[in-house]
């Protein structure tokens, strides 16, 4: 419940505070004093549009802070879990507006964005007036009271999610189907990519030896020349290196004996023999090698042909060529999957389609029954409301339900139902749309009608009834108020009105009056003792001021009232 409000510079009213009491809390004042200016405060608070005309001439800015109170419960948790903070039992809502139209808004000092002080608000508090008037005309408001009536918003919810879901599979399955002879050429061509590259059987170092025994083949015949040189020079050739250093190696040997350097010489000499020996082997070798091979050449020549013709397709490397071969491979897998997935897809759609049908059902049929219940509580309702030869029926039209498609064509996010509020006013007329025949009264007691019977299945804490008592008279005015009153035994309840009637019902009384302080126009809302509520009960009655008889009728009335608790 909304225990104080605090406005401050927001249009006429330069301070206000207001303390609230459970029960049925009603407005009153002359016309024109600013009633609804603490309605439209309430807007703003809760995540109505802000505007720079909304501040006080002369000021620099507009604020309205609300203290509620929240109770242990499921609003609470629900709450805490949209600030995304443990939610105790006392909320502060803070709304400022500067001059230039700009708004900040704050929950528990916290910033939040005016989306989420919109989603908290519709928690708290539901306004009704003229504008609720107007939504009550739509079908679809009238479907959504008829489903909180009936308790099925949980159901409705499992509904729409199960025809969100068919309507996707429907869409996919349909992009499915549009790329079956895209993804069939795609197919067609990775596939020939796959083979191309496993056909080509590359190792990861393949291109660096293919390159190394191409230079051997290209330069064989030098190759051959210049070792078999070398070996001859080193060892075969007459005078050869080695056949000379053995001879030297002779020499030292015999005068070793007489230097130690002489032997280090002689031992060094010997070991270089080894070495050259070592070497002409070497190139002895390389030089018996296999001549030059054309046809090896040629292998080599068209094997790095495809290496390079691989890589200018598929990357700078093997190793890149290899990655995209994985790359390919996914891709192939994923595509094959898709064909899968569209011969499986028309059973998932009737999988789908046929919960979607069995919640609708379900749906429709609690619809029907809370429709009944609905209509039979309402127009009782409506008698006691001056409307005695009133008519009210919540019609309801299902769609016809074929298979799959027709079925998803039948249905939208709510069920396959359309919900329609007739009435008739009069005796010998026929029931027709809401929206088509009832005035101004009418739609004042039939709303009223239809949040009496709502209260139960309703969590809202705080009901706002503005100006409910539009186009009725003091006579329907007293069952106006027994019914808010009725209304306030479940939860808090704020009522701007004209008629003493339903202001002597209320538990507390406010009188917001204007004024004029230094040539300023100011609105006051103060709460009324029983003695001021009498006085301005009175004056409701006689229109100006009061007398003794209204003094007396006003007490009749706050009497009568309580005897009716």
């Amino acid at each position: 419940m909304l225990r104080e409000i605090c406005v401050r510079d927001f249009a006429l009213i330069d301070e206000a505070r207001v303390e609230f009491l459970p029960g049925l809390n009603v407005l009153t004042g002359e016309t024109g004093v600013g009633k609804s200016l603490l309605i439209g405060a309430l807007h703003l608070l809760l995540g109505g549009r802000a505007s720079a005309g909304q501040v006080r001439t002369g000021a620099k800015g507009a604020s309205v802070d609300g203290v509620f109170d929240l109770p242990k419960g499921e609003l609470r948790k629900e709450i805490g879990a949209m600030l995304n903070a443990e939610q105790d039992d006392e909320m502060l809502i803070t709304r400022t507006v500067d001059t230039e139209g700009r708004s900040r808004c704050r929950i528990n000092g916290r910033p939040v964005t005016v989306a989420i002080l919109r989603e908290v608000g519709r928690r708290l508090i539901e306004i009704h007036g003229q504008q609720d008037h107007e939504n009550l005309l739509q079908p679809a408001e009238q479907r959504l009271l008829l489903d909180r009536f009936a308790g099925v918003e949980g159901l409705r919810g499992d509904f729409e999610a199960a025809y969100r879901k068919a309507v996707e599979q429907r869409r996919r399955r349909e992009d499915l189907a549009a790329r079956r002879e895209e993804r069939r050429r795609r197919m067609e061509l990775l596939q020939h990519e796959l083979n191309e590259i496993d056909e080509a059987e590359l190792g990861a170092d393949e291109e660096e030896r293919l390159e190394s025994e191409r230079r051997l083949l290209v330069n064989a015949e030098r190759i051959a020349t210049v070792t078999r040189t070398g070996h001859e020079v080193i060892y075969e050739a007459e005078g050869s290196l080695v056949e000379r250093l053995k001879a030297v190696a002779r020499e030292l040997e015999g005068i070793a004996e007489f230097d130690p350097e002489l032997k280090e010489a002689c031992d060094a000499c010997e070991q270089c023999l080894v070495q050259l020996e070592d070497l002409a082997m070497t190139l002895r070798q390389c030089a018996d090698r296999p001549e030059f091979d054309p046809a090896a050449l040629d292998r080599i020549e068209r094997r790095l042909d495809l290496i390079r013709k691989l890589k200018s397709k598929h990357g700078d490397s093997i190793e890149a060529v290899l990655r995209r071969r994985s790359a390919i491979a996914e891709e192939l897998r994923d595509l094959s999957a898709e064909t899968e997935e569209l011969a499986t897809a028309d059973e998932r759609l009737r999988q789908l389609v046929a919960e979607m049908v069995r919640l609708g059902e379900g749906l429709t049929a609690k619809r029907a029954a809370a429709g009944e219940k609905l209509s039979r509580q309402v127009e009782k309702e409506l008698k006691g409301l001056g409307m005695r030869n009133g008519r009210f029926e919540a019609q309801i039209s299902t769609a016809a339900v074929g298979e799959r498609d027709s079925a998803l064509e039948s249905a939208g996010p709510a069920g396959f139902d359309a919900v329609e509020f007739m009435i008739s006013p009069n005796v010998g007329e026929d029931l027709k749309p809401l929206r088509k025949i009832a005035s101004g009264g009418e739609m004042s007691r039939i709303m009223l009608a239809l949040k009496h019977n709502l209260a139960k299945a309703d969590r809202t804490p705080l009901l706002v009834f503005d100006e409910v008592d539009a186009n009725v008279g003091g006579r329907i005015g007293r069952t106006i108020g027994e019914r808010l009153r009725g209304i306030a035994r479940s939860r808090q309840v704020f009522c701007v009105t004209h008629l003493p009637q339903i202001a002597s019902f209320a538990d507390q009384q406010y009188r917001v009056a204007k004024e004029v302080v230094d040539d300023r126009t100011r609105c006051r809302v103060e709460r009324l003792d029983e003695g001021a509520r009498i006085v301005e009960i009175a004056e409701m009655i006689r229109g100006d001021r009061s007398t003794t008889v209204t003094i007396e009728q006003a007490r009749e009335m706050l009497d009568d009232a309580r005897s009716r608790r």
